[in-house]
């Protein structure tokens, strides 16, 4: 079939009433997304090309059952721009302002909301994103700024690491913008000046504004609270933009021009072949909580039998690992060409809690892993990202450690994250802290696997920290001997 644009954003789609007990901010529409890596193949036809429904897809030999994983997303709304991905020119890439054109979606941000944003490009000039804040009431509106981070490719470019998970607390092996932003906003950084900010009624305000050179991806990533109704955008321009600019393009109603390489999304209950489409619009959840236990217990109980289970991470529409779990945020707001969910779910922060407890009569080793058994793709890689993990013992001290994982479809890690001992009857709690990076491939599993004490050491903790020094000792070495005007012409 000839790839072609059916899109029509002149209009918005109702998804039907809200649900029972929800009080709405604005019209119930639709969303979702897709990416671009450098790597390999371009998971923009990648993605579309992928037939529906594909069954569940399971690397063959994975040495752990894959459970559900418990908890679930919260409520807090995030807009989410990420359609169209390529862009070529100024426009607006989604907006929520409640003005009558079509490229306003009619929602008010209450309380804490969240923006996440990841464009390409392909033009050949500087583009200017500029995330804007808008007070549409006749009451000022008070609005904090917290977590917020922001970069493009050629301060944070791709790289191509090995394997193994390593020690990273200074997000310094991140590679490509989405892991470089993930990694900065689990740490706590702030790139927005003025924290706290009154919003006069009828104020638009600029409240970031990032340079996108050609042929450079940018991805950026802010966390909100207002005290009153609040809309918000994203806006691009040719040049650095003042709000009278940004007002004016969004008074033209002119959304980013569409692609045509870019299928329309599959309707929910089509049986056609199924295209995830991009997301554009307000998806309902930003975090995933939830405590992984033993069933009937409090606790992950560890015991005299080796354990070794699973949980999914990021399940989507076409491969849950036989779960049955798709862990896609549904959409609040979209425009008629965007996805109908937010599938992946790009900026969605994955918060778990292990209990652990030994109740067994002997020491035993819990390790954890991140695999990516959900078979082969046609990309280089499934995930780059940081995880964040701290580990509290039974006095209440904290151990926090910072890995960075990077991983190809279908691989299943032999060097766990960490591992954690336990003496009988000891208890320990652990946390997983895992904001999901743009460009990355779902699905994921979080393994956890109970043994005596290793016999045989492995790469502990302290031992990836050396490990990562000496890689970054080699990597600088190799880029002062290319620099170098008396370099080898060959090795």
């Amino acid at each position: 079939m000839s790839i072609h644009n059916i899109y029509n954003a002149r209009r918005m789609v109702p998804l039907g009433p809200p649900a029972p007990g929800r009080v709405p901010h604005g019209p119930e529409l639709g969303v979702a997304r897709q990416s671009v890596s450098p790597w390999a193949a371009d998971l923009n036809l990648v993605m579309q090309a992928l037939p529906t429904p594909l069954s569940d897809q399971l690397q063959a030999g994975y040495p752990a059952p894959i459970r559900p994983l418990p908890g679930g997303l919260d409520r807090t709304p995030l807009l989410n721009s990420n359609h169209p991905e390529v862009i070529r020119g100024p426009g607006i890439a989604v907006s929520t302002f409640p003005w009558p054109q079509a490229a306003h979606q009619n929602f008010a941000f209450r309380g804490p909301f969240e923006m996440f944003t990841h464009h390409q490009n392909r033009s050949s000039r500087d583009l200017y994103q500029a995330v804007v804040l808008y007070n549409a009431s006749d009451r000022p509106v008070g609005v904090e700024a917290f977590e917020s981070a922001a970069a493009i490719t050629r301060d944070a470019p791709y790289r191509d690491h090995g394997p193994d998970p390593v020690s990273d607390p200074l997000n310094q092996r991140a590679s490509g913008p989405g892991d470089r932003i993930a990694g900065d906003i689990l740490r706590g950084k702030r790139i927005i000046a003025e924290q706290k900010m009154i919003l006069a009624p009828g104020e638009l305000r600029i409240v970031h504004t990032l340079r996108l050179p050609p042929s450079n991806e940018g991805t950026s990533a802010f966390r909100f609270r207002s005290d009153g109704p609040v809309h918000a955008a994203v806006v691009f321009e040719d040049a650095q933009p003042s709000a009278g600019d940004v007002a004016n393009r969004l008074r033209s109603g002119q959304l980013l021009a569409r692609n045509p390489e870019d299928k329309p999304p599959t309707p929910p209950g089509s049986n056609a072949p199924f295209v995830f489409g991009r997301v554009a619009g307000v998806q309902e959840g930003a975090k995933w909580q939830g405590t992984i236990t033993t069933p009937g217990a409090v606790d992950y109980l560890i015991d005299e039998q080796d354990i070794q289970e699973a949980f999914i991470l990021v399940g989507k529409r076409t491969n849950t690992l036989n779960t049955g779990q798709d862990h896609a945020a549904p959409l609040l707001t979209r425009y008629p060409d965007a996805s109908y969910a937010a599938h992946g779910n790009y900026s969605v922060t994955y918060d778990l809690t292990i209990p652990l407890r030994n109740t067994s009569a002997r020491e035993r080793t819990v390790k954890l892993f991140m695999d990516s058994p959900g078979g082969p793709l046609p990309v280089s890689r499934a995930f780059r990202g940081s995880i964040g993990i701290d580990i509290t013992d039974s006095r209440g001290n904290t151990d926090t450690q910072w890995v960075h994982v990077s991983q190809v479809a279908g691989e299943v890690q032999t060097t766990p994250l960490t591992d954690i001992t336990l003496r009988p009857g000891e208890s320990q709690n652990v946390r997983i802290r895992i904001a999901y990076p743009a460009n990355a491939t779902p699905p994921h599993a979080l393994r956890i696997a109970s043994s005596p004490p290793n016999e045989t050491p492995t790469r502990s903790r302290s031992t990836l920290r050396q490990w990562a020094e000496a890689t970054d000792q080699a990597l600088t070495e190799t880029l002062e001997h290319w620099r170098s005007p008396r370099r080898r012409t060959t090795f």
